[in-house]
């Protein structure tokens, strides 16, 4: 008597063709311990036999993608966006174990102790707060929606105080991050961070997160008000 091995529904095959044509588009991704890991386990979500086991590692390396670029986002942006002497000590954080953290990864960072109190200063953290989802890493079929609901609700809250609603806090927000220089750095960033997570790592620490922010990116220079 034959067995038959459950066939992977289409949007599998999609998703995997997807992904492929991503890492083929991106060249910091070409060689990389993230991209390894992630083509294994495409290519075990291929296979008719072992589909259903290396859908759940497949679906791990999509959260490693996507926190990676979700906290080099904000890193990135309070970088580019603040002086050193509102915002420093910036450095990545990733729990080595998911299922026991409310967080999968957080950008830590020191402020001034009444940073931000200006207007100026609270469009500023909002875009810093609306980074992470707005460096999502943008791939065909692959809709990353979740872990910003945090950062919504500390944006909601700021942009209140602005007479804005969410929407325009998200307009606000990419309009100042919307430059090449910091996509680079976060791309960098991010490529790091992916490395590390999938070779079972955690903190991106504050030295190498400065300076390879520092490659691409000039803090302002403003001084305490």
């Amino acid at each position: 008597m034959s067995s038959t091995s459950p066939v992977q529904p289409a949007w599998i095959i999609t998703l995997t063709q997807a992904l492929s044509s991503w890492l083929s588009q991106h060249p910091l991704f070409a060689h990389h311990p993230g991209s390894t890991s992630l083509r294994t386990h495409l290519a075990g979500v291929l296979d008719p036999h072992s589909w259903p086991a290396q859908l759940a590692l497949l679906q791990q390396d999509l959260l490693h993608l996507q926190v990676a670029f979700h906290e080099a986002g904000h890193a990135a942006a309070s970088y580019a966006l603040t002086s050193q002497e509102e915002v420093w000590g910036i450095r990545l954080w990733f729990p080595l174990d998911l299922s026991s953290e409310e967080h999968a990864g957080r950008a830590y960072v020191l402020e001034r102790w009444d940073w931000p109190s200006t207007q100026e200063e609270i469009r500023i953290k909002l875009a810093t707060v609306l980074a992470g989802a707005l460096f999502h890493p943008q791939i065909r079929q692959v809709q990353f929606s979740g872990g910003v609901e945090g950062d919504e609700a500390t944006a909601t809250a700021l942009a209140r105080q602005l007479g804005w609603n969410l929407e325009e806090a998200y307009a606000d927000a990419y309009q100042q991050l919307n430059r090449p220089d910091l996509q680079a750095a976060v791309d960098v960033l991010a490529a790091e961070a992916f490395s590390r997570l999938a070779q079972g790592q955690g903190d991106v620490d504050e030295d190498t997160t400065a300076q390879i922010l520092g490659e691409y990116l000039t803090r302002p220079h403003r001084g305490n008000p």
